[in-house]
């Protein structure tokens, strides 16, 4: 339902979703209060909206997709409550919005994509919820907050760690941006105390370390919980991976290790998401290392872990090993299923739990599914 205001305006009562460029180009429009019945924004809804100033979000917005906001450059603020249901910014959904200084970011918040807010020059003391698990690549470069760290390290001859509250969004070598070669080890001695007194680093944004082809060791600081997709992916000298004592790791991002030279990597007891293809192609990784467990004679995956996502482990030497075990001709075993080891006998329930890691697919829809074994005197009992 439409109606038109006293003071000129319009209301709309009942919509529950902006469709794919609804007001784009809409020169007339200063300020924007969404209905409270609103659920969702879909791509390039308000964008290139040249006189835009004000946007209020109500509170049952829960996704503003791809380039929502895009390129509105008089944008200056934009209300959100810290009680909104919004859980997802997509890409570029307010990039170019040169004039935004303030937007506050809910407490539901998931996932900000690539680019969300690229260029959004003026936007400083941003706030990352802690609920936010995904940052995507140059999701908040060009932002002040960004160029003036940039410009710091550059005076001071400084790596470009660049950080936005907890979050580490980009790391280079310096005054080049575009190289990543003279890292050989990341450790919260590397990291410096650029997080004094916020409470330490909480996540590593997507691609952060892409490419970094001199990097061998990696000691993750133990506040860490999250890693991005793609984090450390085609770092081809890295060997091992680990993290401090009483790690808070919960999720490893889809193909972040990808295609890198792991051998070994310990995954903390607390762990719950491995991403899909998160160790795809990892040829030497031979050594899994349950780090909760005193036993490093066999590859461990976590008690704690609850999801593995399509292929993460296909095309590393466990997997090979595990496929080889079980009959593999061609690649993968006769059944189709490649299985590795989560604990031999659980003290609770008295049953082996493994993980089905792979099926003879390439559909790419699947995850990895945990199941349990009946413990016959220690035999195997599929």
């Amino acid at each position: 339902k439409e109606t038109e205001l006293d003071d000129g305006s319009r209301q709309y009562d009942g919509v529950t979703t902006i469709a794919e460029g609804a007001f784009t180009e809409c020169s007339s429009v200063k300020e924007l209060e969404l209905p409270i019945t609103l659920t969702g924004i879909d791509k390039l809804a308000f964008s290139k909206m040249t006189e835009l100033e004000t946007v209020t979000i109500k509170d049952n917005v829960t996704y503003i997709n791809s380039e929502a906001f895009r390129n509105n450059v008089k944008l200056r603020e934009v209300a959100i409550s810290s009680d909104s249901a919004l859980d997802f910014l997509g890409v570029r959904a307010f990039a170019g919005c040169s004039e935004l200084t303030d937007i506050t970011l809910p407490d539901k918040l998931t996932e900000i994509s690539q680019y969300a807010f690229y260029n959004c020059s003026k936007l400083d003391n941003i706030k990352i919820p802690e609920t936010v698990q995904e940052i995507g690549t140059d999701a908040f470069k060009g932002t002040k907050e960004y160029n003036d760290q940039v410009d710091y390290n550059a005076a001071n001859g400084l790596r470009n760690f660049i950080f936005i509250d907890r979050w580490l969004v980009e790391y280079t070598d310096g005054k080049d941006l575009t190289t990543k070669e003279n890292l050989p080890a990341l450790n919260a001695t590397v990291l410096g105390d650029k997080l004094d007194g916020k409470g330490g680093l909480i996540g590593i944004a997507q691609g952060c370390f892409y490419n970094c082809t001199r990097l061998k060791t990696v000691v993750l600081p133990a506040t860490v919980r999250y890693l991005g997709q793609q984090a450390f992916s085609k770092c081809s000298s890295l060997e091992t991976f680990r993290t401090e004592e009483s790690s808070q790791l919960i999720k490893i991002g889809a193909s972040c290790f990808i295609n890198n030279g792991l051998k070994m990597i310990y995954l903390p007891s607390g762990l719950k998401e491995i991403g899909s293809q998160a160790f795809y192609g990892c040829s030497s990784l031979d050594y899994l290392i349950d780090d909760g467990n005193g036993d490093r004679t066999v590859n461990r995956i976590p008690e704690s872990v609850e999801k593995i996502g399509y292929a993460a482990f296909r095309k590393t030497k466990i997997w090979e090993d595990a496929a080889k075990d079980d009959g593999a001709t061609e690649g993968l075993p006769k059944d189709g299923v490649v299985r590795i080891e989560i604990v031999r006998k659980s003290a609770s329930t008295g049953k082996q739990y493994y993980w089905i890691v792979d099926t003879n697919t390439d559909s790419g829809d699947e995850t990895a599914i945990k199941i349990s074994t009946v413990d016959c005197g220690g035999d195997n009992d599929n």
